[in-house]
């Protein structure tokens, strides 16, 4: 099947579930855009591709993503601290995920480069 028309039928797909999901009761969180936006920059180029800025070195990276995903994630992080009883709730009742950040930052301790692996 050609790409285009397999784009083509996966939005359509989207958008009709979209539609079927009509329920006006519900009221969304607009903090549902900081994931939607960090999606879209990590799923496509870099923000610095887009508008023509080189990154200094293959390690480091572009200090515009940077900066993009810098404040993306004060505003994650701030909406988390807003929502800090229900986060508290939420991480209790969850522990597991708790166990997979420790074993993350282990990792990223015993990096080669850990302030590189931080970022990332």
């Amino acid at each position: 099947m050609p790409p285009a028309i397999a784009s083509l039928i996966c939005a359509a797909a989207v958008l009709g579930l979209l539609f079927l999901d009509r329920d006006r009761t519900v009221r969304t969180s607009r903090a549902l855009w900081i994931p939607g936006i960090w999606i879209a920059l990590v799923g496509s180029r870099p923000l610095s591709a887009w508008i023509g800025v080189t990154p200094s070195s293959e390690l480091e990276g572009s200090p515009v993503d940077a900066a993009a995903l810098g404040l993306l994630l004060a505003a994650a992080l701030a909406v988390l601290v807003l929502r800090r009883k229900r986060t508290q709730t939420l991480l209790a009742a969850n522990w597991p995920i708790l166990i997979y950040f420790v074993y993350c930052l282990i990792s990223v301790r015993r990096s080669y480069h850990p302030d590189v692996a931080l970022k990332r």
